[in-house]
């Protein structure tokens, strides 16, 4: 048997090596922190307009439609008058074509006076000057007219294919409206085109020519120059062509004057 002494020796032996033995650990590696100073940078956006035409630039297409029409207009009167033949004409410096003058129905006053046909109205009311030494059926016819009085109440017109009482067509032009419709004995009027003239129409109180250009079925309306409408319809292929003017006012004055009304025929 181990005597006591050693027994307590060794155990202390073995509890010093375990408490005294080292155990190596792995050594850890920092890692490098980088410091760095961000500077921000703005980025300025302009945003792209997005199809949206400003005011200029839908000045600028108006003129240049109106310009297209008035050219194409221009040069279709001309190839037409190249073949066509004046059969009326009359600039009012005088009555020699016997128009109606006076007092009509206590509304209406006629005058002609100072180169101008002068058709005063009190009242509301319509007027028409025909024509009548012949039909037409292809035709180019022209007024230049204004309104002296009235403003919006007053209108002036062409008329053509006037059939007596079946009917007929009428170009009507206001200072803010034109209209070309047809007139029934038996029926509503019918509009075949209507806009606004304020692209093309004179300045208020001075002259604004009107055209119409008739062939076959085949109809053009005109404001000084520029192509207003064109459209198809053959209602009254043939018939007189004159003049008209419109009161729609039951309270003022309104007074439209007539400077010149012309006629030239085409080829059937």
């Amino acid at each position: 048997m181990m005597p006591r002494l050693m027994v307590i020796l060794l155990m202390s032996l073995v509890i010093t090596g375990c408490s005294n033995q080292r155990v190596d650990q792995p050594e850890t590696t920092g890692l490098a922190i980088i410091e760095a100073t961000l500077t921000p940078t703005m980025i300025m956006m302009t945003p792209s307009p997005i199809g949206t035409p400003t005011p200029t630039a839908r000045e600028l297409m108006a003129t240049t439609q109106a310009e297209e029409a008035r050219i194409e207009a221009t040069t279709l009167a001309a190839q037409r008058q190249e073949v066509a033949q004046q059969v009326f004409r009359d600039d009012f410096v005088d009555n020699r074509n016997a128009w109606f003058t006076g007092v009509f129905n206590e509304i209406e006053t006629n005058t002609i006076e100072d180169g101008f046909f002068k058709i005063g109205w009190t009242a509301s009311g319509a007027s028409y000057e025909l024509f009548e030494v012949r039909e037409l059926n292809n035709f180019i016819a022209e007024l230049d007219c204004r309104i002296h009085e009235g403003d919006r109440k007053g209108s002036c017109s062409l008329v053509f294919g006037h059939q007596g009482e079946l009917g007929f067509y009428k170009y009507e032009l206001f200072e803010d409206y034109y209209r070309l419709f047809i007139i029934q004995s038996n029926g509503e009027p019918g509009i075949l085109a209507e806009g606004d003239p304020s692209s093309v129409i004179n300045a208020p109180g001075e002259l604004n020519q009107l055209r119409v250009i008739r062939e076959g079925n085949l109809i053009q309306i005109e404001l000084n120059n520029v192509m207003l409408a064109r459209i198809k319809d053959n209602s009254y292929p043939g018939g007189k062509v004159g003049v008209s003017t419109n009161s729609y006012s039951d309270e003022d004055k309104v007074e439209v004057w007539l400077d010149r009304f012309a006629i030239w025929s085409l080829p059937e």
